[in-house]
């Protein structure tokens, strides 16, 4: 598993257009996971099927994207799966099942997002320095949860993707590599 900094850097790398709520969307998945697409499955199932048809499998995008921090977890893309003829269930199926199996950590969560709040003071990351602390400050004030990507990050990138477990990537093709 990777420590925060070097999390949020090749993530920063891969999206260089990325805003503090994309940096705050990240670390959430990270430590909390899938857990709160429980809700309703059958709503998650709808949502899921209905982005999983608007998706091209011509959009470039990586398989997978490690998000690990004391979890194995991946982003799993929706276009690369359409290239490589995974089946949608298949994937819905191992989203779900990471979700019912994730153990949530709102401790960890919030040590990650102090921690992320001390590395925006690198220049690096001074572009969503106020921001993030702004936003940070909102969270823990509301207790808000589910953090969506900037639409900023969603017009650039077109990020369509699940969490699934780590354990289950090699499920999804036997010898995947990111």
């Amino acid at each position: 598993m990777v420590k925060l900094k070097e999390l949020v850097l090749l993530h920063l790398q891969a999206y260089p257009s990325m805003e503090a709520t994309d940096f705050y969307k990240l670390i959430f998945q990270s430590t909390m996971g899938p857990v709160h697409s429980l809700a309703s499955i059958e709503r998650a199932k709808q949502w899921f099927f209905q982005e999983w048809s608007q998706v091209s499998s011509v959009q470039e995008t990586p398989f997978i994207e490690d998000i690990s921090l004391q979890q194995s977890l991946f982003r799993v893309h929706f276009a690369s799966c359409k290239k490589k003829r995974i089946s949608p269930d298949q994937i819905f199926g191992l989203f779900i099942e990471t979700s019912r199996t994730f153990s949530e950590n709102y401790a960890f969560f919030e040590t990650c997002m102090n921690e992320f709040a001390e590395i925006t003071k690198h220049p690096t990351f001074s572009h969503v320095k106020n921001e993030f602390l702004t936003l940070w400050k909102q969270v823990q004030k509301e207790k808000t949860g589910i953090p969506s990507h900037s639409e900023v990050f969603r017009k650039v990138y077109q990020p369509h993707y699940r969490i699934v477990s780590g354990q289950h990537i090699a499920d999804i093709v036997p010898h995947s590599s990111s």
